[in-house]
């Protein structure tokens, strides 16, 4: 059996078109805060209050996971002597989405590693139930949110390029084949931005994570990377 949604052969009850109207207007709201999240780019952080928890998930979907997103191909050839692969091509999952902004279960530190965790996230960020200001479960890092937008920016613009061997251990937990790191000019806050990317298979990576650091927290770089490391730096790549 087919409804044909013509009006003349087909009237919504009055519960059902609140419904859609309601639906209609919340959509187009998540269209607008994806506008203005998209034109938050470094120094200017995104407005916790300007923005919703389903908005951000929609905008990573639309930019991320609905289309690969491929390392600029002049940053390649500075550095395709200093790695293995051909190009770098970023392939994301909704379930990255969790890690890149901080969220970790409630009353315990470790980030989201069971996959059932994750579901539960992003099935509350789907359904509305897991809101910035209503959220039982998880703990979100805002520090993270409101650099959000600035990894394209990153990825494509970046001040260093670093490989795992400049990793300092006892300094960082993080695992990745590669970091994009960014200084931020002209912010009261911040000074670089770091975008950590793993490799799946042969040019494919996926986003292990994303940040910021403080101003005041400068000597973090020196404590986590050995910059003299950099297989690229945008004033003198090697």
């Amino acid at each position: 059996m087919y409804i044909y949604l013509a009006e003349e052969t087909y009237r919504l009850s009055l519960h059902d078109q609140m419904l859609v109207d309601f639906h209609k207007e919340n959509y187009n709201n998540s269209l607008n805060i994806i506008d203005y999240i998209k034109e938050q780019k470094a120094p200017s952080c995104i407005n916790i209050g300007s923005v919703t928890l389903f908005a951000l998930y929609d905008y990573f979907q639309r930019e991320y996971v609905l289309k690969p997103l491929k390392v600029y191909e002049d940053i390649i050839l500075k550095i395709s002597h200093l790695i293995p692969w051909e190009s770098i091509t970023i392939v994301s999952k909704m379930s990255n989405f969790p890690h890149l902004i901080g969220v970790k279960p409630k009353n315990d530190n470790t980030i989201l590693t069971h996959s059932n965790k994750v579901k539960l996230f992003l099935d509350g960020v789907m359904y509305r139930w897991i809101l910035f200001d209503y959220n039982q479960y998880f703990c979100l890092d805002f520090e993270k949110i409101e650099v959000f937008s600035w990894i394209k920016q990153t990825l494509s613009n970046p001040t260093y390029i670093l490989t795992k061997s400049a990793i300092r251990p006892n300094g960082t937990k993080i695992c990745a084949d590669l970091f994009f790191m960014k200084r931020i000019l002209n912010s009261d806050k911040y000074c670089f931005h770091i975008v950590a990317l793993k490799n799946e298979d042969a040019n494919n990576f996926a986003f292990v994570s994303q940040f910021a650091i403080e101003k005041d927290r400068l000597y973090r770089v020196n404590t986590m990377f050995d910059v003299s490391q950099a297989i690229y730096s945008y004033k003198k790549p090697r």
